[in-house]
């Protein structure tokens, strides 16, 4: 069996100021940093054999701390990437309904067939990290895999694994920052161990605002 540990990146600076950050390059937050500590203790006694990263800051950041500690490099990927929010991004999330009135609203009462303004939607997203994942999963059969990405690409993987159909992502909770959520992998199939897992944060636990 293949174990993978997809972790949501800790606190960004663009998480503080809640904006919807898509692909922007934003650091981690103070806070983040020490969420990204956290991270690194919770697998001090978990073998892990490789590492795989979103190519943006705040997600390779949160793993830098367990690459260098286990010696393991960050195979990074643009696969791996939160959503690509077009128009969106740097925008607050108070401020998007106002100016993105249709679009905004269609993510918060349909985000299954919700599309960011100028950008991605959210069926392409999870087809891209959903095959991203059954391929780094098929290829390491029996191995531990940690996986950090982003709130929306766990969201929507976790709802295809769950479900079948990324239609089913209302029922699907956000995870919090810096997060772990257990997959197994066996026979071509994927099962959610355990979701969201904070367990290991000795920090506030820092989420999406309740509204998005």
């Amino acid at each position: 069996m293949t174990s993978l540990y997809l972790i949501r990146h800790g606190e960004s600076l663009s998480n503080v100021e809640k904006a919807f950050t898509g692909q922007q390059n934003a650091p981690l937050s103070p806070m983040g940093v020490k969420q990204a500590e956290s991270v690194c203790k919770f697998f001090d006694a978990i073998a892990v054999d490789a590492i795989y990263a979103s190519d943006l800051t705040r997600a390779c950041q949160t793993v830098q701390g367990l690459s260098e500690k286990k010696g393991i490099r960050i195979q990074k990927t643009e696969k791996l990437r939160e959503i690509f929010g077009g128009k969106w991004e740097g925008i607050r999330f108070s401020a998007l309904e106002t100016a993105f009135p249709q679009d905004y609203a269609k993510w918060k009462s349909d985000l299954a067939n919700a599309v960011c303004t100028g950008g991605e939607s959210i069926r392409a997203l999870s087809a891209r990290v959903y095959a991203f994942l059954s391929g780094v999963a098929a290829e390491n059969p029996g191995k531990t895999i940690v996986i950090a990405s982003h709130a929306t690409p766990i969201r929507a993987f976790m709802t295809i694994v769950q479900h079948g159909d990324i239609a089913a992502i209302p029922s699907v909770p956000w995870v919090p920052n810096a997060s772990i959520t257990k997959v197994q992998y066996a026979n071509g199939c994927f099962r959610i161990a355990e979701a969201g897992i904070t367990s290991h944060l000795n920090t506030p636990i820092t989420k999406l605002p309740d509204t998005v």
